[in-house]
């Protein structure tokens, strides 16, 4: 089956292209807060520089929040330091979040303040020394947590690496990026760095989890 695409902008860019083409516009508004583009992409920045003092290319940021503009200013940043990034459920069954943990293995979790004791609820020591560090939006409410606002406020923003985004067809399995049923026409970000072929074989056996984990980016 052919598939023919045209290139798009990598993820992490569409905040610069819209802050250049429309800034002054708002890009994301909570209960508190409103953001332009412009702001919006500076907020990305800074966050990308807090993020790169734990994280390179490749490694992975874990995101245990509920939406907010201060989430998706570091999702956006950790996407900008080159990470791969991953959104965790909070109601998730604890056994279903430390399995999502353990095969994840991220670098860095942001967590809300308000989320703080169920994270501590679901996550084990064992996971704990896995994590580089703990971020809390808010107030620190564990030993292992740090504040991300100091950080942002003590930080310049600039431009960080990249990470490798490639568009491939199928369907997510919950425990990992397992691609099925290949005609379903469903889009992913295959976040392994496996080139997007010209033609998609119809085998999903080829774009199952174990052919494309591990494989360097390129």
């Amino acid at each position: 089956m052919t598939r023919n695409h045209t290139p798009l902008p990598l993820l992490k860019d569409l905040s610069a292209d819209n802050a250049a083409k429309n800034g002054d516009a708002v890009a994301f508004q909570d209960d508190t807060e409103t953001v332009t583009w412009r702001e919006y992409e500076e907020r990305s920045k800074t966050a990308a520089s807090v993020l790169a003092e734990h994280v390179s290319q490749g490694d992975r940021v874990g995101f245990y929040c509920k939406p907010s503009v201060q989430h998706a200013a570091l999702f956006n940043g950790a996407l900008k330091a080159g990470a791969i990034t991953t959104n965790f459920h909070v109601r998730t069954a604890p056994a279903s979040f430390r399995h999502c943990v353990e095969k994840a293995q991220p670098r860095v979790v942001v967590v809300d303040e308000e989320l703080a004791d169920s994270f501590d609820e679901n996550v084990t020591p064992e996971l704990l020394d896995g994590i580089d560090a703990v971020l809390t939006i808010g107030s620190p409410t564990y030993e292992y947590e740090r504040a991300v606002q100091p950080l942002l406020d003590a930080a310049a923003p600039r431009e960080l690496g990249d990470i490798v985004e490639e568009l491939a067809f199928g369907r997510a399995l919950f425990d990992g990026l397992l691609v099925e049923e290949i005609r379903e026409l469903d889009l992913f970000l295959v976040v392994f760095g496996v080139p997007v072929p010209e033609e998609f074989s119809a085998d999903p056996n080829q774009y199952r989890e174990q052919n494309v984990e591990g494989r360097p980016f390129s």
